[in-house]
């Protein structure tokens, strides 16, 4: 890859040119091919359930049901985040109202922040219906990447508001009686997320503080202050709703969001900043690992 100051980089080596394959052709409930009953079976009780669950939507209002009762019920309307991991075709789908409070506050105007709300509340509703829409996958991933980075946020104890301002200057880089101290961020910091040297010396934006891969942050950083990569680039590939800029060269959250198992780092993404993942093994692991779960060849890095 070329970099904004002419310096050539070489991304990790990728035994498959081709992109990540999500298999999305037929509905998850559809039973046509399928020979094993005890699959047959699970498929037909989902789609019990899902009906089950659309009548009582459409109960009304004042039905006798009691409060336990109605809560029980719109519990059951929203898939666990276990569950939801534990399906290829659910690639990014978000878990409910938590992606709504959370990862669009990090979008830089209001405008975009309103639009995230109204297409995520709009996504989640056709896949609690049974019409997830393959077409809402790229943004749907960014949406989960956002919320995921929200969490970080908190946990780092690094407020979400005011996040995308481009002249913050990390946490990390502040001194004197007001920055935090060492045993207070561990206090509360998953052990991923906790600052490296390397972040408390080099002035960045606390955006790469989110990212709960250590190597990647200390690569990221480097690369900063050399001057071979353009910041602004990568934080809009792994953050951004704009998909008319190309390839969708983006991260992947499956799990918790400190939990560096739980990311995976698509095939556009690696042709493009593979070369920031140099001694990420942790990463590399987790993203064959995603690929075996969906019936993929594993890469070599």
């Amino acid at each position: 890859m070329e970099s904004q100051t002419g310096a050539t980089t070489t991304p990790a080596s990728i035994s498959e040119a081709r992109p990540v394959q999500i298999t999305l052709l037929n509905p998850p409930d559809d039973w046509n091919g399928i020979t094993s009953s005890a699959e047959r079976r699970r498929r037909q009780n989902r789609i019990n359930q899902r009906a089950w669950r659309q009548r009582h939507r459409r109960r009304p209002a004042n039905c006798s049901d009691d409060a336990s009762s109605a809560q029980s019920t719109a519990t059951d309307e929203a898939d666990p985040p276990q569950q939801i991991v534990d399906r290829a075709e659910d690639l990014a789908v978000p878990t409910g109202p938590v992606i709504l409070a959370q990862g669009y506050l990090l979008l830089s105007t209001t405008d975009r922040r309103a639009k995230a709300r109204l297409f995520a509340s709009s996504a989640y509703n056709d896949y609690s219906s049974g019409l997830p829409q393959p077409g809402y996958l790229p943004a749907l991933t960014h949406l989960n990447v956002l919320d995921a980075m929200a969490r970080n946020a908190a946990a780092i104890g690094i407020s979400i508001k005011g996040l995308c301002r481009d002249d913050l200057i990390s946490p990390f880089n502040t001194y004197g009686p007001s920055a935090p101290s060492a045993g207070e961020i561990a206090a509360t910091c998953p052990a991923t997320l906790l600052p490296a040297p390397i972040q408390r010396t080099i002035i960045h934006h606390p955006w790469i503080d989110l990212i709960p891969i250590p190597r990647f942050r200390d690569n990221m950083l480097l690369a900063v202050a050399a001057g071979v990569m353009d910041e602004d680039e990568l934080c809009a590939d792994i953050l951004s709703l704009d998909y008319g800029r190309g390839e969708n060269a983006s991260l992947i959250v499956w799990a918790g969001s400190w939990d560096l198992r739980g990311w995976e780092a698509s095939v556009p993404f690696l042709r493009k900043w593979g070369w920031l993942l140099t001694e990420c093994r942790e990463l590399c692991l987790a993203t064959n690992e995603w690929r075996d779960r969906r019936g993929e060849s594993r890469l070599a890095f």
